[in-house]
């Protein structure tokens, strides 16, 4: 991991690949169909070596592509093997890169891509990742002399200029004293994610190499990761839970597991995983996975991070006597993942374990609100071309959780706007009401939790209409041009005309109250 006080490091791919070549880095598991414009050995893994070798590649049609440290690159964080190799080639290359996500509609990314700047997009829209890629495709070789195929891929232009000459307060200027080919700048910008934060539009957050290795540093130093372990992908990487598996792993020499149709619960089943990390929502598919399994399956020891949302504590117990070694943890993306985390749960606990602040963090309560500081705390968001420094005088990021310390214990007791989290994705109620409101013929909209099994909370909307009413299909089918699935409300409810429209203005409460019953009638 890197030291503090320095400026950039050697990539720990490359630092891996020196010093044990034939190490296992990524393990494909499930059919392996598809592992996109990314070639693997017949036996579907890649080693340290390997992968070093892919990612020079790929940095190579980088710079053939004409982007340097003065680009902004964005890419659809579908095919994750891809993905891990695009995104440590432009980390060498100083590059910042922005990770979409697959399940967001194609106008959306472009309404982001257009506001934000992107200069290029890798492979989008849907360009084939085999086809000719203007010079990336050709046939190289590896160290060993044996022919192979360096990785392919398009890297389209969007129309938007580069930042050149730009400083790094506005964006996009790395800060770094080495300059080794696969030396990684510490401080300058690395990875842009997207988070709901507490705004109606998703903001961009922006962290730095030494954000995500410092928080790697700090949740391997409270539960050590060894060079043995196998970590599977089990979160996207758009997300900051899934860098950060691949920051703890690479960052530790561990290796991880890769799915080619993406997460399901019999990967964590897979010979040699050891670790997996998942939300609420996962873990419930998984245990449902275990009941339903015509053979007898265990946990073996499986060690599962639970985070993104409180976990219940009986779905907990239900795991441990399944046979997983289970800690719950508590993180965010502004704070490249992990803030605090338990220590292992205990069969027959009556309380569940406490979360213990990591030795990065430090932390205040004010009035309620959970502040943080510390090495990992993101460089800022993206807007309008530069970087927004959301700290106070002392350096503390408001996080919007009500939250109490007791030595050094955390407990997280809500939010203190309205975001609730479903299966571990933030959802704020005024990005959906922002796009119900563009409806013809809605005249108030409110977007309200309402609880539910499996995902522990679903969007449901109150809506007031002018004349009428709209049928639901024709809501969701105009909801799904601009918003993921998971933003979609499962209920749309009248609004309430018995009540004094004073009393209902924004009284989310009980909204949410009322939404809790029609649904129980419903049901």
């Amino acid at each position: 991991f890197c030291a503090d006080g320095e400026h950039a490091i050697q990539c720990p791919i490359r630092f891996w690949a020196e010093e044990d070549p034939e190490a296992l880095a990524i393990r494909l598991v499930g059919e392996h169909r598809d592992i996109g414009s990314v070639v693997a050995d017949l036996d579907m893994t890649f080693t340290y070596g390997q992968l070093d070798w892919q990612i020079s590649g790929a940095r190579s049609i980088l710079q053939k592509a004409e982007q340097d440290r003065n680009s902004l690159v964005g890419i659809v964080a579908g095919n994750p093997v891809q993905v891990i190799v695009i995104l440590f080639a432009c980390l060498r290359e100083r590059i910042p890169l922005v990770l979409f996500s697959n399940r967001v509609p194609r106008a959306a990314i472009q309404h982001a891509i257009d506001r934000h700047h992107i200069s290029a997009m890798v492979n989008w829209p849907e360009v084939d990742p085999c086809g000719d890629d203007g010079g990336g495709s050709s046939i190289f070789r590896r160290g060993d002399g044996a022919p192979a195929v360096r990785p392919s891929f398009r890297v389209v232009p969007t129309g938007h200029s580069k930042r050149t000459g730009q400083t790094r307060e506005a964006g996009f200027s790395a800060t770094t004293t080495a300059s080794g080919e696969a030396d990684l700048s510490i401080d300058g910008l690395a990875t842009m994610i997207f988070t709901s934060g507490s705004t109606a539009q998703p903001r961009l957050a922006v962290h730095s190499v030494g954000n995500h290795l410092s928080a790697a540093r700090a949740a391997c130093s409270f539960a050590p990761l060894p060079r043995t372990a196998n970590w599977l992908l089990s979160l996207d990487l758009n997300h900051v839970g899934g860098l950060a598996i691949v920051f703890r792993s690479f960052g530790s020499g561990a290796s991880i597991s890769v799915s080619d149709n993406g997460w399901s619960p019999a990967s964590v089943f897979e010979s040699g995983v050891t670790h997996a990390s998942l939300v609420p929502a996962q873990l419930n598919m998984l245990l449902n996975h275990l009941e339903k399994a015509d053979k007898m399956l265990s946990g073996c020891g499986v060690q599962l991070l639970i985070g993104g949302a409180a976990a219940g504590t009986s779905r907990v117990r239900e795991a441990l006597k399944a046979g997983f070694l289970i800690r719950t943890t508590y993180g965010l993306t502004e704070f490249s993942s992990q803030v605090a985390t338990s220590e292992l749960w205990r069969i027959g606990n009556d309380v569940p374990s406490p979360l213990f602040l990591l030795d990065h963090v430090e932390a205040l309560v004010d009035g309620n609100e959970l502040l943080l500081r510390g090495p990992s705390l993101f460089l800022g968001y993206l807007e309008n071309g530069h970087l927004v420094d959301t700290r106070n005088e002392d350096g503390f990021f408001a996080t919007g959780d009500q939250a109490s310390l007791t030595d050094s214990a955390l407990i997280i007791n809500g939010r203190v706007d309205f975001m609730f989290i479903s299966g571990g994705e933030n959802i704020h109620p005024s990005a959906i009401e922002l796009q119900l409101m563009e409806l013809d013929g809605v005249t108030r909209a409110a977007v309200v939790p309402i609880r539910d099994d499996v995902f522990g909370n679903r969007p449901a909307a109150f809506l007031e209409m002018k004349v009428g009413s709209i049928p639901q299909a024709r809501i969701e089918a105009s909801l799904r041009v601009v918003l993921p699935g998971f933003m979609i409300p499962v209920h749309f409810f009248p609004w309430p005309s018995e009540t004094g429209e004073k009393e209902f203005k924004f009284s989310r409460q009980k909204l949410m109250h009322l939404a809790q019953q029609l649904q129980h009638n419903a049901d």
